[in-house]
């Protein structure tokens, strides 16, 4: 048993070795990844989800509260024209025209 362990201490330490030797890999790995990618890679949402989430955000508002109705209309104009929720921003244009032509005729 004393030979042994004379002999050859480092045996312990294999997997101790081959954890940090993974380890380390998977760090290099990850900062290449980060390395690579394009500049412009963010985790920001694309801008016509955000110009539509604005929409209605303003929507809410001018519905509820009858305020924003102009800043609804704005956003829900640009929303409606940006793509792929244009049918529900048209829904919310409509309502926040309708709510501010409501409120300009009662003057306020």
């Amino acid at each position: 048993m004393l030979a042994f362990s004379l002999a050859a201490p480092f045996l312990r330490h294999i997997p101790t070795m081959a954890t940090l030797r993974f380890t380390l890999l998977v760090a290099t790995l990850l900062g290449l990844a980060l390395l690579a990618s394009p500049r412009d890679a963010v985790a920001n949402p694309p801008r016509a989800a955000a110009v539509y989430t604005q929409c209605i955000a303003h929507y809410r508002f001018c519905a509820s509260y009858r305020q924003r109705c102009s800043e609804c209309t704005v956003s829900c104009l640009e929303a409606k024209e940006m793509g792929p929720l244009s049918a529900l921003a048209s829904i919310a244009l409509n309502a926040c025209k309708r709510l501010k032509s409501q409120m300009r005729a009662r003057g306020r």
